[in-house]
């Protein structure tokens, strides 16, 4: 149905289009037919009439079919014969809310950006985490280090402490 719906819209449009840029000449063409039927057709008898009335609004038909398929085409903005231009309007007529799915897209977008950083901060949180631990195990084992270091010295001062009040 809906598409039904676009074909009669765009034939619409279309046959607005082709009326326009052809109205100068269909009066042009009626202007010379009109013409052609009066010269080859004497038993009308159109053209005794007094001040030649017939042929004087075939001149006007045709010089006015000129000046209006210029002025027509020249000076008045057609619509697009273009397709998509056309379907979209159909589409509008149809389903009046582009918006809110141009909006649902955007909506996705972000959210696909937003999670796409959300995840590089995760990644350099688990890389700041990892680091931190390893320092945290290198500060461990030196403090370990200095700590067997100084209890060895205990240990000789005590020793030293003893041998002497012996």
């Amino acid at each position: 149905m809906q598409f039904y719906l676009i074909g009669l819209i765009n034939k619409k449009l279309n046959k607005m289009n082709t009326i326009k840029k052809n109205l100068g000449i269909i009066l042009v063409a009626l202007g010379a037919l009109l013409a052609i039927i009066a010269t080859a057709f004497p038993s009308i008898n159109l053209l005794d009439q007094p001040f030649n009335w017939f042929i004087s609004l075939c001149l006007l038909l045709v010089i006015g079919g000129l000046v209006a398929h210029i002025f027509l085409n020249k000076y008045l903005p057609l619509e697009d014969d273009d397709e998509e231009k056309t379907e979209q309007v159909a589409q509008q007529k149809i389903n009046p809310q582009p918006q809110q799915k141009t909006q649902k897209k955007v909506e996705e977008e972000v959210t696909k950006v937003v999670d796409k950083e959300t995840t590089k901060i995760v990644q350099k949180a688990e890389k700041a985490k990892e680091e931190a631990t390893k320092v945290a195990e290198k500060v461990d084992n030196e403090a370990t280090k200095i700590v067997k270091e100084v209890e060895k010295d205990v240990k000789k001062a005590a020793e030293d402490v003893k041998s002497k009040t012996k």
